[in-house]
């Protein structure tokens, strides 16, 4: 092929497409929410539920309090990152994990924790369950920014 004739003899293609893959991944990774921002608002927001009938509602509030200083902290993070594409439709697996996220937190208002130690097992419960949906929805959404990327012309 004429083209190959201009190739330096230790360019590898494979190689280039595999390190232009990995940067556009690391750069759509870098545009999402971070883990430890899912793993905070799962704990926050497992604590809430599980608190709902075992505290007073003032206690409950305190806890719920503490998305403030989450919602500043994830605001102050993303203030200096690139925005990301908005992406046109999500996933039905992005979507099936949010509802699964709703249904578990639906399911979670229906169980009435009045012990301490039920408490305990609500809360862990829901925690695996949200950080679940959340790393999941997390996930999808960036997989199908890549996707979304590729299939769009240039």
């Amino acid at each position: 092929m004429p083209d190959e004739a201009r190739w330096p003899a230790d360019f590898d293609p494979r190689a280039a497409l595999a390190e232009a893959s990995g940067a556009s991944g690391a750069m759509v990774d870098n545009t999402e929410a971070p883990r430890s921002f899912a793993a905070a608002m799962a704990a926050i927001v497992s604590a809430i539920f599980a608190l709902i009938h075992a505290v007073p509602w003032g206690a409950t509030l305190g806890v719920a309090a503490l998305l403030l200083p989450l919602g500043i902290w994830y605001y102050l993070l993303v203030r200096g990152r690139p925005k990301p594409r908005t992406v046109l439709s999500h996933s039905g697996t992005y979507v099936g994990h949010c509802l699964l996220m709703g249904l578990g937190l639906q399911v979670a208002r229906f169980w009435e924790a009045l012990s301490w130690w039920e408490v305990g097992a609500k809360w862990l419960l829901l925690f695996v369950v949200l950080y679940f949906c959340l790393s999941r929805m997390r996930s999808a959404a960036i997989r199908n920014r890549l996707e979304d990327a590729n299939e769009r012309p240039v």
